[in-house]
């Protein structure tokens, strides 16, 4: 390997059974959400306005592209190179900024220093968006996941609890001053006279009070016992959970109805998809989350907001095709022979 080449490596393994096999939807959202980081922080060293879905174009995808250098069986141990340093000429200095920037996000999550994590991005929007993404990484504390994260020479290895506490008060540091926060609940009370209304919280198992203004009466009297989405700025408590909602921009109704994957443009690419999959939707309440699973293709896709799951499960099928069917693959085994096998028969990719 050059000077100029880097590597971000994870290694997730059962805390008690080694011999125990990584789930592969577990290891494509780890490798998932990496690649969302690395994106973002090209697009911080470059100059790049923020946008929300934070893609890079065709020439810099390239350019950024995580690459399996090494994969092991049962998915446990990924490494991935980071990026095509031959690509333009300041590729390699862009690269070497890249993977700093990963190894002092990765630091600052593990030994809690939020000054680490303002040293890789002054975008406040990016900021949180890259910790949320990195939440992604840290395996489920239930789960019985270890994680290490190893960004070339250096290696931090996480309790889950920890990282993902770390990262929750990282986030309300900069949610404090946030307007806009989303969230679900059932109707229970209207009080129409104090413009106010209560909702069942189910991450708090409280009524929150949310104040609102005319225009979003009629949803309310015409839906008064609904499950609904509500925009609006909010306060939080220390666990990131909303405690009262101080005004209220808009209120949607739930909408669970299954999602139809059909051929979909992605990077200027065409995905064709042989035949439409069919996918019901659920609601986390606990999490405020949307999401879809589908193990067949290692989907398991979770999102704030409906619109926005449909873009992150495109996101993550064009993800999969690049990780497991553009790269070589003599060395893969089990679980990831039968993803990509899956991968070919759903779909196909052209040039738009």
């Amino acid at each position: 390997m050059s000077s100029s080449e880097h590597l971000i490596v994870f290694d997730l393994e059962y805390h008690d059974n080694v011999e125990k096999k990584i789930p592969a939807c577990i290891l494509s959202k780890t490798l998932s959400a990496a690649q969302r980081i690395v994106n973002m922080i090209a697009n911080e060293i470059e100059g790049i306005p923020d946008n929300e879905r934070e893609r890079l174009s065709q020439d810099r995808s390239d350019k950024y592209l995580l690459y399996i250098d090494e994969l092991s069986v049962g998915s446990a141990h990924s490494a991935l190179s980071v990026g095509d340093p031959k690509s333009d000429a300041l590729a390699p200095d862009d690269l070497d900024k890249v993977s700093m920037g990963f190894y002092r996000l990765s630091e600052g999550v593990q030994k809690q220093d939020y000054a680490l994590v303002l040293s890789v991005f002054d975008n406040k929007n990016r900021r949180i968006k890259a910790m949320k993404a990195y939440k992604d990484i840290i395996p489920d504390y239930k789960s019985g996941i270890g994680l290490s994260v190893g960004v070339d020479s250096n290696k931090f290895l996480f309790d889950s609890y920890q990282a993902s506490h770390t990262l929750n008060s990282f986030i309300q540091k900069e949610l404090e001053e946030e307007d806009s926060i989303i969230a679900i609940g059932k109707l229970n009370r209207l009080l129409f006279d104090k413009h106010e209304f209560y909702f069942h919280y189910a991450p708090t198992g409280k009524n929150i009070k949310a104040k609102y203004t005319d225009d979003v009466e009629s949803f309310l009297l015409k839906h008064p016992r609904n499950y609904v989405q509500i925009s609006g700025k909010a306060k939080l408590n220390s666990n990131l959970k909303v405690t009262q909602i101080s005004e209220v921009y808009m209120v949607d109704d739930v909408d669970l109805s299954p999602i139809i994957i059909e051929d979909f443009f992605y990077d200027s690419y065409c995905y064709k998809i042989r035949k439409p999959l069919t996918l019901e939707v659920s609601l986390d309440e606990s999490e405020q989350l949307y999401f879809v699973c589908y193990d067949e293709l290692a989907l398991n896709v979770a999102s704030d907001t409906r619109d926005a799951l449909l873009e992150d499960i495109h996101e993550k099928l064009a993800f999969l095709w690049l990780f497991y069917i553009e790269t070589d693959h003599e060395h893969y085994g089990g679980d990831v022979e039968l993803l990509r096998s899956n991968l070919l028969s759903f779909m196909e990719k052209s040039n738009g």
